[in-house]
């Protein structure tokens, strides 16, 4: 016999109703229309004004009217800063009103819900082993509400700074042009910026009050994603960054800067890397959001076990960003390097140590099948234990940094064999090093790449010079370069553990069909040991980065063979390389080929 409870289990909230919009975007819309044509009548009134005031001097020009003239002279030329105020306030009136339309219309949808929710669970008495449908049910519903909540919030906020904007600040706290401030002379310099080339809008913005930038970035929301478009030479940023970083008010235009292009900002090469960190955490956040109210807004699939494409979809890229959270959220510092919203599903690199002040930087480029979603936590622990057995090395003679790259689309099982994503993430990873190289200057820079990464990063640092240091290349499938020196690097290293059965059935690849292992490549050879783990488990990167224990290393312990290796070659302690004999190799793989047949 079927137990019954009640349909919402114990100590279960029903979900509450979302707020009420307390605007009429009706009326709001009229508002706007009025201050846009109040706008036009000004403007007019001014240019008026203006030419009548011109010209009275001709008519009357008694001793002492000049210095009159001079001083009433700006009062017709405000009018048309105030009517550009009075347009900007009603396009915003607009927009907002526009937004609160699509807020209502979404509010009823979720009442209609809620309702329909709150009657069934009225109505119907639920099996024991079925209240847990009721608690996810009603947990799905109140996460719609909060978000609903959030969005209307966002709104009215966004619509508050602009306004605020208007007249210098946000409605969050900075401060307000007074009616003292020169308001019109401000404007006609963000007039000017308006029309020149995305360079000299920097270098207008830089020599603004943060008051006045701010207003003219949230006057301009595309200039952002402009920036990151075509961004200036690492040289010219750097320059640029400069003037920024040397006023007395840097840290109030800094937060202007990050708060008015976060778009720019976070991948702007040559920009502190602790700035675009602080961009690219302000992208994320709100990025997250909206992927989380695109997964409750997404059209339900036909059965509530098979979610629709677009609810999969949005799931996927919600998935993504949350895991990039929890990566940023380990121990030490986290920074969060690179992200790249566009990319389906996002891309993006999370530091750990402070890049900025790095002696040693290295960069961890991962294989086959590592995404956001299911990799950058991972990835990021390798770089922590390989930048806890650095600094353990370094002690006080220097600083340690390693970035944990996932910004290409790593190919699948079914793809692997191929070269195309090796070909669309070269570029992405010459990007990376070179903005690296540029910006934090004289830096030894490694470049450590597993698996597919090795096919990748080898096909880029054959493409520029990057100032690599050092490019070490673990268990690879195969590369479409023949030769080390091929490669734009100061030393080229390569290791596999002998039992290693995945990595050499890359190279039945016709694209990538060159081993670094092969005699005539160059480079140099290096040992690490064999890995006790079935199969194809020697084919992983974590193996490279245990302790002596063969768990995952933390700070003040004993690295393990393979780790040592990579530390001593990253911080560039070349002569502590133990080197491997292509014979001894050979021999070790036959070892490990027939115990296995054995067993």
């Amino acid at each position: 016999m079927t137990t019954l409870v009640p349909a919402w289990p114990a100590g279960l909230d029903t979900p509450a109703e979302p707020p009420v919009i307390g605007t009429d975007p009706r009326r709001l819309l009229e508002a706007a229309e009025s201050l846009v044509t109040a706008a036009g009548r000004l403007r007019e009134g001014a240019a008026a004004g203006a030419c009548r005031w011109a010209g009275l001097p001709a008519v009357y020009a008694a001793a002492g009217t000049e210095p009159l003239y001079d001083l009433l002279r700006p009062v017709a030329d405000d009018g048309d800063g105030l009517a550009r105020a009075l347009e900007s306030a009603g396009d915003a009136l607009t927009e907002h009103a526009q937004r609160l339309e699509r807020l209502a219309v979404d509010r009823a949808d979720l009442v209609d819900r809620l309702r329909s929710w709150r009657s069934w669970a009225a109505a119907t008495e639920v099996g024991a082993g079925e209240s847990w449908f009721v608690a996810v049910a009603s947990h799905d519903l109140r996460a719609e509400v909060s978000a609903f909540a959030a969005r209307v919030a966002a709104a009215e906020q966004a619509c508050a700074d602009t306004l605020a904007a208007i007249r210098g600040g946000t409605a969050t706290g900075r401060r307000r042009a007074g009616r003292g401030d020169a308001l019109p002379a401000g404007l006609a310099v963000l007039d000017r910026a308006s029309g020149a080339s995305t360079r000299d809008r920097l270098d207008a913005l830089a020599a603004m009050t943060p008051e006045a930038a701010l207003a003219w970035l949230l006057a301009h929301p595309g200039f952002g994603r402009e920036v990151a478009a075509e961004p200036p030479s690492v040289a010219e940023t750097t320059a640029w960054w400069s003037r920024v970083a040397g006023r007395a008010d840097a840290p109030a235009l800094l937060d202007a800067l990050v708060a008015g292009m976060p778009d720019g900002l976070g991948g702007l090469d040559g920009v502190p890397y602790r700035v675009r960190d602080a961009a690219n955490r302000l992208r994320l956040a709100t990025a997250t959001d909206e992927a989380l109210a695109a997964v409750h807004a997404a059209p339900p699939g036909t059965t509530p076990n098979l979610r629709s494409g677009a609810e999969m979809a949005a799931w996927r890229r919600w998935s993504a960003l949350t895991a990039v959270s929890r990566a940023l959220d380990g121990p030490g510092t986290r920074q969060l390097v690179e992200l790249d919203l566009d990319a389906q599903p996002p891309l993006g690199a999370v530091a750990v140590g402070d890049l900025d002040g790095a002696d040693h930087v290295g960069v961890l480029v991962p294989g086959m099948g590592t995404t956001l979603a299911s990799g950058i936590e991972g990835l990021t622990g390798h770089a922590e234990s390989l930048r806890a057995a650095q600094q353990d090395a370094l002690g006080r003679t220097g600083r340690a940094a390693v970035v944990a790259w996932v910004g290409y689309e790593a190919p699948t099982v079914l793809t692997v064999l191929g070269s195309e994503h090796a070909e669309a993430g070269a570029p992405r990873l010459q990007r990376t090093l070179a903005g690296i190289d540029g910006t934090l200057g004289d830096t030894h820079l490694s470049v450590v790449m597993h698996s597919y990464g090795t096919t990748t990063g080898a096909l880029a640092l054959a493409g520029a010079d990057l100032g690599v240091d050092d490019a070490v290349m673990l268990s690879s499938p195969g590369l479409t370069v023949d030769r080390a020196a091929d490669l734009h690097a100061g030393d080229v290293w390569y290791a596999m553990p002998p039992d290693d059965r995945l990595a050499p059935l890359g190279n039945l690849s016709w694209e990538h069909p060159h081993s670094p292992l092969s005699p005539g490549f160059g480079g140099h050879w290096f040992e690490v040991p064999d890995v006790d783990a079935p199969l194809f488990g020697p084919h992983g990167l974590e193996h490279y980065l245990v302790d002596a224990d063969g768990d995952p290393y933390r700070a003040g312990g004993e690295p393990g063979a393979a780790l040592q290796q990579l530390v001593d070659i990253t911080l560039g302690r070349d002569a502590d390389v133990e080197l491997e004999n292509r014979w001894d190799y050979l021999g070790k793989v036959w070892r490990e080929a027939w115990e296995g047949w054995l067993w």
